[in-house]
């Protein structure tokens, strides 16, 4: 987080420290001041954008759905604290839209505003755009209009921007001007319906366990679940290049040679593609279809 602007006790501090360190330092050598105006903020809330479920997937189908940038606006509730940002719905204006571009027609637009309910239009806080493949970070033309709204907005209200993309990349800013604090995309928690979808995920994927694939002598082996299977009769016939049935009752492995064990790969194409090589090498015919 940052503040919007420093502030008189702000500017203050700077100039104290600045003249402290000029009258500290010889002046034979170079000599820097910097300042962190993150440092100058004091709150320490973690403010909540939460999406309804059917304003987040509008939202998702709008991006799912367009080859082509698109641009939307958020109806927003605030609380008064302006620590909570529930988006309610999810409204799209006239625009022009193109694979890097979106253009507005100011006079549709301003027609397309005076239409809605007041409530509706005092409660358009939210600004969002797709970027379709590339990264959710704003461009100059981006940052450009941020400051251009901002600069007709009353110095006691808010404002919502975010960038997503078809990856599910998402970049926020919530100016607050109310509390001269601009909150960035790590400073946010981000719900969908009351729900922290990301933390849930957390929670959820140690539930997940990636398939290991290894080689040896060129040939690929995976999971042991065709290693512990009991093949009979015909389950053979799976695996062109195999002319003797396996014994009823033993497990299999792609070799019938006990010191060739391993365990098979679990898809059938792969071992379609091994067994001819190994069975070219150990002399047997394939088996005729």
């Amino acid at each position: 987080m940052r503040p919007i602007r420093l502030t008189d006790d702000a500017i203050n501090a700077y100039v104290a420290a600045l003249k402290e360190q000029l009258t500290s330092t010889r002046m034979y050598k170079k000599t820097t001041f910097s300042i962190d105006p993150a440092k100058s903020i004091k709150s320490t809330t973690r403010p909540v954008i939460n999406f309804n479920a059917l304003a987040y997937l509008k939202m998702l189908t709008l991006v799912d759905s367009c080859a082509t940038e698109c641009a939307w606006h958020g109806v927003v509730e605030a609380n008064e604290e302006h620590t909570r940002f529930d988006i309610v719905d999810i409204l799209v204006y006239p625009q022009t839209i193109s694979g890097s571009t979106v253009q507005t027609d100011e006079l549709k637009y301003t027609e397309w505003k005076n239409a809605l309910s007041d409530d509706t239009y005092n409660s358009l806080r939210m600004q969002g755009h797709s970027h379709v493949n590339f990264g959710a970070t704003p461009s100059g033309v981006d940052t450009t209009l941020y400051e251009n709204m901002l600069n007709v907005m009353s110095q006691n209200s808010y404002y919502i921007f975010m960038i997503t993309n078809k990856k599910r990349s998402f970049w926020f800013e919530i100016h607050d001007l109310a509390n001269n604090i601009i909150y960035e995309t790590a400073d946010i928690d981000v719900t969908v319906s009351g729900e922290d979808l990301e933390a849930w995920y957390k929670t959820q994927k140690e539930m997940f366990k990636a398939q290991t694939i290894s080689s040896k002598a060129g040939v690929v082996y995976g999971g042991p679940q065709y290693a512990q299977r009991n093949y009979r009769d015909n389950d053979y016939s799976c695996l062109p290049g195999f002319n003797d049935t396996p014994p009823v009752g033993k497990n299999y492995s792609l070799y019938d040679d006990d010191d060739d064990a391993f365990s098979a790969y679990e898809g059938r194409a792969a071992m379609r593609q091994a067994a001819p090589k190994e069975n070219k090498k150990r002399g047997r015919p394939r088996k005729e279809k």
